[in-house]
């Protein structure tokens, strides 16, 4: 559909597509926006899930290192 809606406007050499990738958004069911995970001392796995992850993180990850 991507592609469709991109020849409507864009005219390219060669169409092939070189390289694809399907994201799977995970959903927590217990109302959390944010996983933190410490595995061991001095590391951290901190991630926006939802859909947030890119917009959320950089936030999340100030808020955390900041509050340590």
């Amino acid at each position: 559909m991507i592609t469709g809606y991109l020849h409507t406007f864009a005219n390219f050499k060669d169409w092939e597509l070189m390289q694809s990738w399907r994201g799977i958004y995970p959903k927590m069911m217990n109302g959390q926006t944010e996983l933190i995970l410490k595995p061991e001392s001095g590391v951290a796995i901190i991630n926006g899930i939802g859909g947030n992850g890119m917009t959320f993180s950089f936030g999340l990850c100030e808020d955390y290192i900041g509050g340590r």
